[in-house]
């Protein structure tokens, strides 16, 4: 794994005018090897897109998103905080993203899910924290709460920790988004994403379909149409304890969090 983190690292060097796709193509930044549960569908891939394109999330445009994920290719979707890039839980899909975004290989992706009964398999917890989690979840999820949490090293692939995998006590971030068009769609695909905000690092963050375009000129993105909600999500870190450590301050406030009766 560290070898796949150096590799990285020299990708984030290639000149940042090249199309993603000569990026990912100009390094082989991970291994073919994916979760079990991001296993590819035997749909036929949709073709590339010449530019980001906007499309409304309805039964005709379902089949065009979802074959796009299995098939290692990006979206765009509004949430309730920002729009997320997201991808499969793929080598090559993201590999895309950190290209795509020019993102620090160091910094890792947070996964989206439609369930939190999904979203804690991810997770390996026990006793007071176990408690807190259960907690904060049945609080605020589906929302815009973020719990960073010991990760299942069977499910959770360390391409998406930012070198967090290498660690004694690895950590990944979880969410389970509000959003209406987010949760169809995360719904109708039935496995989770690695999704960052839809902008270039650190630009702002986009909450409209067109400023994702902006973002991305000429690369292969599909844009659900949507509108985000402007406040990034509240990050949590839950420790051992059960204590709450607020990483990034968002939309649940720590005066939200102590109102459980928690330490924060």
């Amino acid at each position: 794994m560290l070898l796949v983190n150096l590799m990285m690292m020299l990708f984030l060097r290639v000149p940042s005018h090249l199309p993603t796709s000569s990026r990912v193509s100009s390094l082989r930044l991970f291994s073919s090897t994916s979760p079990p549960s991001s296993s590819s569908s035997s749909s036929t891939p949709s073709p590339p897109l010449e530019g980001p394109t906007i499309m409304p999330l309805n039964d005709k445009t379902l089949p065009t998103l979802l074959s796009r994920l299995h098939s290692d290719s990006l979206i765009a979707l509004p949430t309730e905080t920002v729009y997320g890039l997201a991808s499969p839980l793929t080598a090559a899909g993201v590999a895309k993203v950190y290209a795509m975004k020019r993102r620090p290989a160091s910094n890792p992706l947070i996964l989206h899910f439609a369930d939190a009964s999904s979203a804690l398999l991810y997770a390996s917890t026990s006793g007071p924290q176990s408690e807190t989690v259960s907690t904060l979840a049945s609080a605020f999820w589906p929302g815009p709460l973020t719990l960073i949490l010991p990760l299942n090293p069977s499910l959770v692939p360390p391409y998406v920790t930012g070198g967090s995998s290498l660690l004694s006590n690895p950590t990944v971030g979880l969410r389970v988004p509000s959003h209406p068009t987010c949760s169809s769609l995360l719904s109708s695909y039935g496995l989770p994403v690695a999704m960052p905000s839809a902008n270039v690092y650190n630009h702002v963050s986009p909450t409209e379909p067109g400023h994702v375009v902006g973002e991305f000129p000429g690369e292969d993105l599909a844009v659900v149409d949507g509108e985000g909600g402007g406040v990034e999500s509240t990050i949590v870190r839950v420790e051992d304890d059960g204590g709450c450590l607020v990483l990034r301050p968002g939309v649940i406030e720590v005066e939200d969090i102590r109102g459980l009766g928690l330490e924060a």
